[in-house]
């Protein structure tokens, strides 16, 4: 986290902090929690769903927008929590250019059948009885700071 030594705004939309919003979900139902992943296009890595907040958009209709938008999940009518937000440690960081993100868990008691779309190849639940460190094992390795922030959303729901 900190300086990255590349300097100019990189692949990133503006100078500065580059807002974006990044939906949890959480299905409580059967035997075991599942969260709901994409798969980057870009990047090809398992991640939260997510993307950048429009101008005058409120963060959480983000979160819920590109939930819709990545992975066909409607989760308009369920109050998220927010369980992160700040600086993330992101592969398109510069010096000048970074990411700060605000996440949301989202619990459920359904699973809807996901599809990716727009930015993700791939859309799936994955079980998280195991905790992060085997939902990493499952997935490769998370994008960027998710594990992190899915480990502050899965505190959060067991307490």
């Amino acid at each position: 986290m900190g300086r990255t030594g590349l300097t100019g705004r990189g692949i990133l939309y503006k100078w500065g902090a580059n807002h974006a919003a990044d939906p949890i979900v959480i299905a409580r139902s059967g035997d075991a929690d599942k969260i709901l992943l994409i798969k980057r296009q870009d990047s090809g890595q398992w991640a939260l769903p997510g993307g950048m907040v429009d101008a005058g958009e409120k963060v959480s209709r983000t979160a819920k927008r590109e939930l819709a938008e990545e992975a066909g999940v409607d989760v308009s009518e369920v109050e998220g929590v927010e369980v992160f937000a700040g600086y993330v440690d992101d592969p398109r960081n510069t010096d000048n250019s970074w990411m700060e993100t605000a996440a949301f868990v989202f619990v459920v008691d359904f699973t809807p059948q996901p599809k990716a779309s727009s930015d993700a190849v791939d859309a799936q639940w994955f079980d998280i009885g195991g905790g992060v460190k085997s939902l990493e094992e499952a997935t490769g390795g998370l994008y960027a700071s998710h594990a992190e922030i899915i480990g502050e959303a899965l505190k959060l729901i067991n307490e």
